[in-house]
């Protein structure tokens, strides 16, 4: 009988070994123009088409599978208007695309970027496992034992009245059965019941779409029939993360001219014949792209694992490995002889303490010290989606001195901002690990792996790994394909030279940059690395298309996780992870949810997995995002899944939902405002460069001319940002002496839409004075950029110029990109905040009063920025504030200034009666001494406790902010110390004035002398409540003194006490924010500093106000080398924006 392949010949097409045409020759469109062509064309051909007979057979030629005719990459009249043969939009035509959208999805939009980079301010993701409710996990064990007993019960009755269908479970002819039923039941039962969900044929290119073989079955999936015709879908279950399979391109055009140079296979083994100048660039290109001493390579990933494991480790080692690896390294480790031992998954406790005990106890039975500890971790698990815990396992390889292993086969490529993996992702120096091993298959659009480390260690496995002299050597098209692929990657360019501690100056003189040149990476490859007949289209020598796939790789990934959690999904896994597992829970579900994603009008491909892959009650949907996918194909996903998953109740997750529109409205915005943060970070430090220039110090009689040159050059600002400004005249007040205009007060207004919430925010331009000669390292009024510590350092830069600026700089991104604000915006910046406010609360009463004519009116939230977090790792909200009551004591006597030699022990001497008073006032524990004041606080209740009690804070963070002298605090009790600072009234003592404080000596006794102490206030106290007392008791000790001087006791100024509503939706608004930037929940805190307009706001607009700081402990605000850590202005800009898309979606 002839075989099928015969009764269809192959049908024409072009060889494969024939060139194709250039870019410019190809049909591909590139711009609007092209596009009407090829849609007018398209339709011509469809209007006299004849519609052929279906094929008996789905026999495909050779040719015509591997290589991209029109019908299958460009546009194919049979396409419904699915947005999958080319863009909803068409381009413009300045934009010119070099990728066919069917295989490389075209995206011109710049905020449809991002990078992926850990933050090393945030502790690394834990593995969040999030529960489904228990009728869930009660349902689908139900699930399975109805599937056990009507499956035996079939099978029990099938042998005995259909034993036809049975026969391969059953005796036969004296032979016994071919499969045990027991063994087999979980496959016949289950899995052929959804094998169309995992079997099905393509055609062309598996890029952004693929091109399905329709088939149907009429018994249950064990046979399946073609039925001729074919269906485009969106491919979101192809290991193709940067985007790289594609049939047309400069990686494809150089695959085919290595064919025509070297043939389709090398014949041989690596070590008998079978190596080629490809194997050697490669495993160079490798080496340095790893950023590794030396590399090699293997044409099969799973038998990189599997073969070189075992050159690794032998009898007398331990493998310690994470519960979750991939099966190619536990057959490595099963061959190896090694004993292993596994940890739970990403656990470094459980790790910490399987190494103490393994160490300590050495081998079995001889208790011997192993041979060799090999640590063997993934750095990305491709069932769960997460990142393994690189920082933390490297710093206890450095404590515990093991060896260590990490596979990259799902993060090469594909995580970090130069797609390193890792390494990159986390920026620890690839040479801290001894081995990676990473694959071809999944960021490069090749085949096979390597293992990259010491060239001792490559060298060993050269000889003794079983690729080496056993397996066929990797043919000359796959090593194209990774030189070329991985080559556009790292840029192909004479490497640059590299130099240490480099100072430059930026073109504002007002910033200075401190910067360290050398890169742990190692930069773009070297030109004489490639071969010199490989010509890469400019974009992809010079970096920027694959910088272009990373940024969008991480986009999508990151967008598409956090889609599907607002839609109410449970997830598992990194947001950075182009693998995110959606948890379906029920094994039923899993095929229906497969079935309905590729029969919807515009089909996806899914990839569903299941036990024994996956836990029993875990079945999961496994998404893999590419750089391919364009924003509106995740849409497309989301839009998906919300409508089968609300038909098969799989939204289990906490936490608010939000609607598919909301989520590709608002959470584009997010992602686009937050990548513009990002890219033009530069340009925000300059300018906040500027606003440090401006020497505004309210203090300062002589400086009253810049702070009003600070607040014009506010308003300016603000004014090119579309934000409605008037600068309010404050009048004059006295100081040292002069009349002096007060800075005005700057309100301002950007937007009034009746639907939206209005948030008015606060800030000042004022600073403290600032001399270099007080002890500061450089210029106070030059921003200083130090890249090793990450610290911008200059007056005003966290006091409060940084603050305001990250609200200018959320502007500055929505308006140039088009995106609208999601609240109404109201502000209010003053220029005296550092010397009391003046004229600031009759300000904001009078504008109050104007109601509807007032620029306040409709406010619904404050928010300040205006304080520091507690420490230097956790963000805080503060929900209060203490109040102050400030005094001062005179004591005077003599007409004169006397001197001791002749007055001394003969009169009253003012000075002592001031110490002996000032003595009185507060002990060495900081107990206030003055009767009724500690009495008007009510105890904390259990609740108030709770909160100081999960506070990230310790005593060590005390003496961090005292300037790091030990041994200061006046309690080891973290609580104690925290209600001091916090809900407890203090008293503490300021100076003396009169008295002889200048170098040198001089033995006068002063006739008058002044003290001042000021007592911080908490609810219910009020200065009204605490002047009599201070007044009553002052005079009670001062007559004790039975002293002829005389007493004055002055209180100079004060503010009430604050304390907000934490439940409150603005404080819930900016406790997700915080989460959604830091990924922290935010210490909620009571500041023991006062900011006296916090309660003017609240009592005269009536409405919840919250301070959202955004600098650290450390900060040093009112000291010297003020600084603003980077890291906190950029995310602490990011923190504002989320705050206000938070409070549009507040209840």
């Amino acid at each position: 009988m002839p075989s099928p392949m015969a009764l269809n010949p192959p049908s024409p097409s072009q060889s494969i070994f024939k060139k194709k045409k250039s870019l410019s020759q190809l049909p591909s469109m590139t711009t609007a123009a092209s596009y009407l062509s090829a849609v007018h064309e398209a339709d011509t051909r469809a209007r006299s088409h004849d519609i052929s007979s279906v094929a008996s057979t789905p026999a495909l030629s050779l040719s015509s599978s591997v290589t991209a005719s029109s019908e299958d990459t460009v546009l194919n009249e049979d396409d419904e208007n699915n947005c999958l043969a080319y863009p909803r939009t068409p381009p413009t035509s300045e934009q010119i695309f070099t990728t066919v959208h069917t295989e490389f999805g075209h995206c011109a939009n710049e905020a449809y970027r991002c990078v992926s980079k850990h933050d090393y301010t945030k502790p690394v993701q834990e593995h969040d496992i999030e529960e489904p409710p228990y009728y869930i996990l009660l349902t689908t064990y139900i699930s399975y034992l109805i599937l056990l007993c009507f499956g035996h019960m079939r099978d029990f009755f099938g042998k005995r009245f259909t034993k036809s269908y049975f026969t391969h479970l059953m005796p036969h002819d004296g032979y016994a059965p071919l499969n045990s039923d027991f063994d087999s039941f979980y496959t016949r039962r289950l899995k052929r019941r959804m094998d169309d969900c995992f079997s099905q044929p393509v055609t062309g290119v598996a890029g952004r779409t693929i091109v399905i073989l329709d088939r149907y079955s009429t018994d249950n999936n064990t046979t399946q029939i073609y039925t001729g015709s074919k269906s485009r879908a969106l491919n979101i279950s192809s290991y193709n993360y940067l985007g790289f399979a594609q049939a047309r391109g400069g990686c494809a055009d150089a695959v085919e001219e290595s064919i025509r140079r070297y043939g389709i296979s090398t014949c041989g083994t690596r070590l008998e014949g079978g190596s080629s100048e490809l194997h050697v660039t490669a495993e160079a290109l490798v080496a340095r792209f790893v950023g590794m001493e030396d590399a090699l390579i293997s044409s099969m990933g799973f038998a990189t694992n599997s073969t070189f494991i075992p050159a690794l480790a032998g009898k007398g080692s331990l493998v310690i490995s994470d519960e979750f690896n991939h099966a190619s390294i536990r057959v490595g480790v099963r061959q190896s002889g090694a004993q292993v031992r596994m940890f739970k998954h990403n656990d470094m406790v459980s790790f910490e303490s399987l190494l103490r005990e393994v160490i300590s106890q050495g081998q079995p039975k001889t208790h011997r010290p192993w041979k060799k500890i090999l640590v063997i971790v993934e750095g990305l698990y491709s069932m769960e989606g997460t990142l393994v815990n690189l920082p933390k396992i490297v710093e206890l390889k450095q404590k515990y001195k093991f060896h260590l292993f990490v596979d990259e086969a799902h993060s090469i490529g594909a995580l970090g901002p130069h797609g390193r993996g890792v390494t990159d992702y986390f920026n620890i120096p690839p040479r801290s690990i001894d081995v990676l091993m990473g694959t071809f298959t999944k960021s490069f659009g090749a085949a096979g792996g390597y293992i990259s480390g010491s060239k001792a260690i490559i060298d060993t496995l050269r000889l003794r790994g079983h690729s080496g002299p056993y397996a066929e050597a990797m043919t000359p098209p796959v090593l194209t394909q990774i030189v070329a692929s991985m080559a556009s990657i790292m840029g192909v360019v004479p490497a640059p030279q590299q130099t240490k501690s480099a100072l430059s100056l930026s073109p504002a003189s007002s910033v200075i940059t401190l910067k360290d040149n050398s890169e742990e990476l190692p930069g773009m490859a070297p030109a004489s690395l490639l071969p010199t007949w490989m010509n890469l289209h400019p974009t992809l020598a010079d970096g920027s298309e694959a910088r272009m796939r990373i940024r969008r790789l991480a986009f999508n990934s990151r967008y598409l996780h956090a889609g599907l959690k607002k839609l109410g999904f449970i997830t598992y896994g990194h947001p950075f992870s182009p693998i995110v597992p959606l948890l379906i829970f029920n094994p039923g579900k899993m095929s229906m949810f497969s079935r309905m994603m590729r029969a919807r009008s515009t089909p996806i491909v899914v990839v569903v997995v299941a036990y024994p892959a996956t836990p029993l009650v875990t079945s999961r949907v496994r998404f893999c995002v590419s750089a391919a996918h364009t924003k509106e194909d995740i849409d497309m996903v989301l839009r998906a899944c919300d409508e089968v998953g609300g038909i098969l109740d799989l939204k289990h997750g906490l936490g608010e939902r939000w609607g598919v529109d909301e989520v590709s409205t608002i959470m584009t915005a997010q992602a686009s405002f937050s990548n513009y943060i990002d890219t033009h970070a530069e340009a925000f430090i300059k300018r906040l460069g500027e606003a440090v220039a401006i020497q505004s110090v309210s203090s300062d009689a002589r400086r009253r001319q810049d702070v009003i040159v600070m607040g014009n050059w506010l308003n300016g600002q603000l004014n090119q940002l579309g934000v409605e400004t008037k600068l309010v005249d404050l009048g004059t007040h006295e100081m040292q002496g002069q009349t002096l205009q007060l800075p005005p007060a700057i309100i301002g207004r950007l937007g009034s839409d009746p639907a939206k919430k209005t948030v008015l925010v606060y800030g000042h331009y004022d600073v403290q004075p600032a001399l270099k000669s007080d002890g500061w390292n450089t210029d106070p009024f030059t921003l200083v950029v130090d890249e090793d510590s990450g610290r911008l350092i200059g007056r005003g830069s966290t006091d409060d110029k940084g603050p305001i600026l990250g609200w200018l700089n959320v502007i500055e991104a929505h308006k140039n990109l088009g995106i609208a604000m999601p609240v109404n915006m109201r502000f209010c910046f003053e220029g005296m905040e550092e010397s009391g406010s003046e004229g600031l609360d009759e300000c904001i009463q009078e504008e109050v009063k104007k109601g509807k004519e007032g620029w306040f009116d409709g406010v619904d939230c404050v928010c300040i920025s205006d304080n520091y977090w507690q420490n230097t790792r956790t963000p805080a909200l503060t929900y209060g504030l203490r109040g102050i009551a400030y005094f001062s004591i005179n004591v005077s006597g003599p007409g004169q200034d006397l001197h001791s030699g002749l007055f001394g022990r003969t009169v009253h001497e003012p000075m002592t009666d001031l110490i002996k008073l000032m003595s009185k006032l507060v002990d060495h524990n900081g107990n206030i001494l003055i009767p009724g004041i500690d009495e008007m606080i009510p105890p904390p209740d259990e609740e108030e406790l709770k909160l100081y009690q999960v506070m990230d804070y310790t005593t060590d963070d005390i003496e961090q902010a005292a300037g790091g002298k030990a041994s200061v605090a006046l309690s080891e009790d973290k609580t104690v110390v925290l209600m001091g600072r916090m809900r407890e009234p203090s008293l503490s003592l300021h100076g003396i004035q009169g008295a002889f404080s200048d170098l040198g000596c001089k033995t006068v006794i002063p006739a008058k002398v002044g003290g001042k102490f000021s007592i911080r206030l908490v609810p219910p106290q009020t200065p009204e409540m605490i002047i009599p007392l201070v007044n009553a008791y002052l005079e009670f000790e001062f007559a004790k003194f039975n002293s002829k001087n005389k007493m004055q006791v002055e209180y100079l100024h004060g503010g009430k006490p604050w304390v907000a509503d934490v439940k409150h939706w603005n404080f819930e608004a900016a406790k997700k924010a915080i989460q959604a930037v830091y990924q922290k929940t935010p210490d909620y805190t009571r500041e023991g500093g006062s900011i006296p307009v916090t309660l003017t706001f609240a009592e005269s607009l009536g409405v919840n106000v919250l301070l959202l700081p955004m600098g650290r402990a450390d900060d040093g605000a009112h000291s010297t080398n003020e600084k603003l850590d980077r890291t906190n202005f950029i995310q602490g800009s990011k923190v504002l924006g989320t705050y206000l898309y938070e409070v549009a979606a507040a209840a």
